[in-house]
């Protein structure tokens, strides 16, 4: 216990020095252009630090989702030093360093096993497919053919993606991110429908308006962007949450997580993306299909209304305005034929290196080599910068999550991973927008240390009433007989 204690006191310490010289360094070189930014920067950052070191730290991977989700997209950086210590980084690092530093509990009652010791191996596995794709990474810094540029997204990248794998048990932490996240995607999704509704982002164009941000997005259609920036970036975003919410209810049948997840799912609708929209039907299908296969005794009402849900849904596809004049216009041929174009590139690119990459989000540089298109696939863009090797260890490393959660039969986690996956594929979400990385570490977080989903039970079911105290049954006469005989001994 006591080698333990002075480990993670180290552990600790190493963490703290480390922020403290990120941090330093980073007010050293705004002070050095800006005095005056630098100090309302610096007084921020210590009120900021006052209030996550107040808050229970189980709630910090929570309020980073939350900060997220809500933040508007077009204040944070994206250059320089801001580009790495993003809002959300910064709190999760502070969740980190806080759980290193907090003494186990002593006395009380001991914490029930974590559900990996009864499954090591998907765990095991994720651990050690996010430490080879963090090696592999920084071997092909090694050799970029933008090194500056490379390494600054590879310190985001295993910083968003696999700060949770620091902290052995975050059973806590998953819970109320779980709750977060559900919340999140339904008060975003009713923000996106309004939105919508108006032509106009009435909170955060106002927001963007006071400050003088001129935006430039032209689109055939208006297309929902909530605090994203851009539509395909809040597709991305709500597909998650979507997922989640209604194939927990599928599953479990909780009422709660349906109407929230249904509600992130119309946020989805009113990105008028369809790749988010294909993301959302693959989630949820891989979830019926997980279901149906392994929930002990799934409510079969909730199971045989997935048909007529889905022909509504796909009736109010049909009439959604904005999505058929989307179909209909340039731009979504144009983008079409982008896509298609986008898989030779990507081919010829990844053969021009030899399938070892050109190094990490250098997959702009090496693809107009061959043609100026932008490639608007995530994983043929991985390919591309960081080679066949990365791309496959990123690709077993999502399996190895959804091992992980489908071994505690944690289905929406799974679907929801799925419908990321997907997500992505349809725009270059990961070697360019370093903003949505930090989603991947949540959702990794949800598959290592979910709380087992507990098996959907039928309405029908009436469990036994217990007997009253005191109402046992009377003795039989055998029994009365022997009780005689003992008390006449």
């Amino acid at each position: 216990m006591a080698q333990l204690g002075w480990f993670r006191a180290a552990a600790g310490a190493l963490l703290v020095l480390l922020g403290t010289v990120a941090f330093s360094g980073l007010f050293v070189r705004v002070a050095s252009g800006n005095p005056v930014a630098a100090v309302l920067a610096l007084v921020v950052a210590v009120g900021a630090l006052a209030v996550l070191l107040a808050l229970p730290v189980r709630l910090l991977p929570a309020v980073a989702l939350v900060v997220f989700a809500f933040f508007p997209a077009q204040l944070q950086p994206d250059q320089g030093v801001g580009n790495v210590l993003r809002p959300a980084l910064v709190i999760l690092y502070v969740w980190v360093v806080r759980r290193w530093c907090t003494p186990p509990q002593v006395g009380g009652a001991a914490p029930a096993p974590h559900p990996a010791l009864r499954n090591v191996l998907p765990h095991a596995a994720t651990y050690a497919l996010g430490l080879l794709l963090v090696l592999w990474l920084w071997m092909t810094v090694g050799w970029s053919v933008i090194p500056t540029t490379s390494t600054s997204w590879t310190i985001v990248f295993v910083v968003s993606c696999f700060l949770p794998l620091l902290v052995p048990d975050a059973r806590a932490e998953a819970t109320a991110l779980r709750t977060a996240l559900l919340w999140s995607g339904a008060v975003l999704g009713a923000y996106a429908v309004a939105e919508q509704v108006l032509r106009t982002s009435p909170l955060y164009g106002a927001v963007y308006g006071a400050l003088g941000i001129t935006r430039d997005a032209s689109w055939s259609v208006y297309r929902a962007e909530a605090s994203f920036g851009h539509p395909l970036w809040a597709g991305a975003f709500f597909v998650v949450p979507a997922t989640l919410g209604l194939v927990s209810w599928l599953q479990t049948g909780r009422t709660r997580d349906g109407v929230l997840g249904g509600a992130a799912a119309l946020g989805t609708l009113m990105t008028v993306s369809r790749g988010s929209l294909l993301a959302l039907g693959a989630g949820v299908a891989v979830g019926v299909v997980l279901v149906s296969l392994i929930a002990a005794r799934p409510a079969a009402r909730r199971l045989l209304g997935v048909l007529p849900l889905g022909l509504i849904a796909f009736a109010g596809l049909s009439v959604f305005q904005p999505l058929a004049e989307r179909e209909d216009s340039l731009e979504s041929g144009l983008s079409a034929g982008v896509r298609t174009r986008a898989i030779d590139i990507a081919l010829r690119a990844a053969h021009d290196s030899d399938w070892l990459g050109s190094g990490p989000a250098s997959s702009g540089v090496s693809g107009r080599r061959f043609d100026d298109i932008v490639i608007e696939n995530s994983l043929l863009q991985l390919l591309i910068s960081i080679g066949l090797p990365g791309l496959v260890l990123f690709v077993l490393l999502v399996g190895a999550a959804c091992a992980a959660a489908l071994a505690r039969r944690d289905v929406a986690v799974v679907a929801s991973l799925v419908a990321y996956a997907v997500a992505v594929t349809g725009f270059n979400s990961l070697d360019a927008v370093r903003a949505m990385h930090v989603l991947i570490g949540f959702l990794v977080l949800l598959a290592l240390h979910g709380a087992p989903t507990p098996p959907a039970v039928r309405r029908d079911h009436r469990p036994r009433r217990a007997p009253a105290a005191g109402a046992d049954r009377a003795p039989s006469g055998a029994a009365r007989s022997l009780v005689k005989a003992e008390a006449q001994r």
